[in-house]
C-alpha cells in the first residue's frame, strides 16, 4: 500500500495535477461552453447580416469575437490532445495521463483492499488466539495450604465420643427400665 502511495505522489507531482480525470472534465466542459459561444456568435452574426450590411461595426466586432473564440476552442482543443501540462507520460495526451492514473488509482484501490482484509485477519486471528488462551491459562498458581481446615480432628472425635456416650446412656437406661418392669 505505501509503495501504491508513493506512486501515486509522484504521479501527482510529475504531472502537476491531484486529479486528471476531474481536471479533464473541467476542461471538457470549458470547451463545451466555448463552443456554445461560438454558436450563438454565429447565430448572431447571421441574423446581423440578414439586415446590415456586411461593413458594419457591429457585424465586425461579432467576427472578430467569432475569431477569438474559435482560437481559444482551437488553444483548448491542442491542450485536450497535448496533455495539460506537456506531460512526459505515453504519448503526452490528457487521455493518456488519465489512463496512467486511473490505473494508478486501481492499483492504489487494490493495495487498500488488501491492507484491510490482511488487518481483518490479524484481529481475526488475534481474537482467536486470545479465546484459545483462555482455557490454557492458568489464572492462579496451585499452591499447597499450610494448615489443614478438614477434617477437624479434634472436633470429629468429640462428637464422636459424645454420640457414643449417648448412645451407651440410652442403652443403660434402657436395660435399668427392663429391669425395673420386670421385677
Amino acid at each position: 500500500m505505501r509503495e501504491a502511495l508513493s506512486a501515486m505522489r509522484r504521479f501527482r507531482e510529475r504531472n502537476q495535477d491531484i486529479d486528471p480525470a476531474q481536471s479533464a472534465a473541467a476542461q471538457l466542459t470549458r470547451l463545451s461552453e466555448l463552443e456554445t459561444q461560438l454558436n450563438l456568435q454565429r447565430a448572431q452574426l447571421s441574423t446581423q447580416l440578414s439586415f446590415m450590411k456586411d461593413t458594419s461595426p457591429v457585424i465586425q466586432f461579432t467576427k472578430s469575437k467569432i475569431s477569438a473564440l474559435e482560437q481559444q476552442v482551437a488553444s483548448e482543443r491542442a491542450k485536450l490532445g497535448q496533455g495539460k501540462t506537456g506531460t512526459n507520460s505515453g504519448d503526452g495526451t490528457l487521455s493518456s495521463v488519465v489512463e496512467d492514473y486511473q490505473a494508478l488509482a486501481t492499483e492504489l484501490e487494490f493495495a487498500q483492499k488488501a491492507y484491510l482484509l490482511s488487518h481483518q485477519s490479524l484481529e481475526q486471528a488475534r481474537i482467536t488466539a486470545n479465546q484459545q488462551q483462555r482455557y490454557l491459562a492458568t489464572f492462579v498458581q496451585p499452591s499447597l495450604p499450610q494448615e489443614a481446615l478438614y477434617p477437624l480432628r479434634w472436633t470429629n472425635t468429640a462428637i464422636a465420643f459424645a454420640l457414643c456416650f449417648c448412645a451407651w446412656f440410652i442403652g443403660v437406661l434402657i436395660v435399668y427400665g427392663i429391669r425395673d418392669h420386670a421385677l
